[in-house]
């Protein structure tokens, strides 16, 4: 009995042994990782500005698709990133060149995302331009973007290409569209129309205003404009007015969408059914073989 009581009290000792070493080194582990987090810098420190630079853009997408379909744009002084794709089909109808939201990345969720997905499914290519970091106080920048994007179509056969532009987006589109009607550029003949797509008339920090210029576009234009979306109904209504020639004749349409969208990026919603069979209609023309 003796024997068995010692037997006891040694395994005893022994486990609280190792209990008081295992805490003493998970201690000394804690406190080695609080002295490590309090000298060295965070791996992703908070940005100090909201201004996008060409440096903090320019790192390759992560996900696999995303990267075998970005390109880069010799866009004036720098390089611009923009997502290409392909019809599916072995004819295709012409191409879209895609100008997202101001400060939106055009591979993220939103109507241009989705068109850009939705339409090579149906004889489209698309082309969708990274604006975030062009000035768009600076006109020039933007012309350069564009022009790169309409130039980058041209190389790869496409000649039959509409613009499609949603929110401050369209206000950069029609800048540059009413530029090359004003001094009749040779680019403005690849180009058939200009869709408008939940657009503003101005940029923040910018004194251009698109009310000023619309009427110079020669192109016909869709604007396709939210329901019950009341202030883009109303700037929807000023490009209406403003859109009228001196001689009175106008190009422009307007569409109206739904108000709630699904978003699906590989097939199409409400608004791209819509806007896709516009194009169908309206511009599908030129065919080009698939290289």
């Amino acid at each position: 009995m003796l024997k068995l009581t010692s037997i006891t009290t040694t395994v005893t000792t022994a486990r609280t042994r190792c209990r008081g070493l295992a805490y003493a080194l998970l201690l000394s582990c804690c406190t080695g990782l609080l002295a490590q987090s309090a000298t060295e810098p965070t791996a992703n420190p908070t940005p100090t500005t909201a201004t996008p630079t060409t440096a903090t853009l320019a790192s390759k997408p992560s996900n696999r698709e995303l990267a075998k379909q970005q390109r880069w744009l010799s866009a004036g002084d720098r390089q611009l990133s923009a997502f290409y794709i392909e019809q599916v089909s072995l004819e295709t109808r012409g191409g879209v060149l895609l100008i997202p939201d101001l400060q939106r990345a055009p591979a993220t969720v939103s109507i241009v995302n989705s068109l850009r997905n939705a339409l090579p499914q149906s004889h489209w290519r698309t082309l969708a331009l990274d604006m975030r970091p062009v000035d768009w106080s600076d006109e020039q920048q933007v012309l350069d973007a564009l022009g790169a994007g309409i130039a980058y179509l041209n190389e790869q056969g496409v000649f039959n290409i509409a613009i499609i532009a949603e929110g401050g987006g369209g206000a950069q589109a029609i800048q540059y569209l009413a530029k090359l009607s004003r001094e009749g550029a040779e680019q403005l003949q690849t180009l058939r129309a200009l869709i408008l797509v939940n657009a503003r008339n101005t940029l923040p920090n910018s004194e251009y205003d698109a009310l000023d210029s619309i009427a110079d576009i020669q192109l016909p234009i869709l604007d396709a404009v939210g329901k019950n979306d009341y202030p883009l109904m109303a700037m929807a209504q000023q490009r209406r007015s403003a859109s009228h020639r001196m001689d009175g004749e106008s190009n422009y349409r307007q569409l109206a969408l739904p108000q709630t969208v699904h978003y699906n990026r590989r097939h199409d919603n409400s608004v791209t059914k819509r806007i896709r069979g516009w194009m169908d209609t309206n511009i599908s023309g030129v065919t080009v073989e698939q290289r």
